[in-house]
C-alpha cells in the first residue's frame, strides 16, 4: 500500500462539528466529531474499509490521520465505540485504545 492522501469536508453545528475524512479512492473513510460540551474528545465513527482493501493497513492509517488531526487541535482522548463481544476490540487495543465503558442495545419489538 502506497501512503494514503486523506481529504476532508467539515461541517459545524451549534453544538458539534464533524470532519467526514476519507482516502482519495474512497475506500476508506470515517467522521470524525467534535462536541461543545466535551472539547478535550474526539470521537471516530462509521468507519468505513472497502472488503477489496481491508487487511491492509487503511483502516490503521485514517485512525492515524485522525489522530494527528485531534492532537493538532489540542484534544486529549481519541475515542472510538465497539460492542463488548466484538472481535474489532482487540484490534482497537493494538492501536493504543483502552477499554472506556461498555456498549448496550435495547431492542423494543414493534409488530406487536
Amino acid at each position: 500500500m502506497n501512503e494514503l492522501k486523506f481529504n476532508s469536508v467539515h461541517q459545524k453545528w451549534e453544538d458539534y462539528e464533524t470532519l467526514f475524512v476519507f482516502s482519495g479512492d474512497g475506500l476508506v473513510s470515517c467522521r470524525l466529531s467534535f462536541y461543545k460540551d466535551t472539547p478535550q474528545d474526539a470521537v471516530i465513527s462509521d468507519l468505513y474499509v472497502h472488503e477489496s482493501v481491508r487487511k491492509q493497513g487503511y483502516a490503521t492509517a485514517i485512525i492515524n490521520w485522525c489522530n494527528k488531526y485531534s492532537k493538532d487541535r489540542g484534544c486529549n482522548s481519541l475515542l472510538i465505540r465497539s460492542d463488548n463481544d466484538d472481535w474489532i476490540r482487540q484490534w482497537y487495543k493494538r492501536l493504543g485504545f483502552k477499554k472506556k465503558s461498555s456498549q448496550v442495545w435495547f431492542e423494543m419489538n414493534i409488530n406487536n
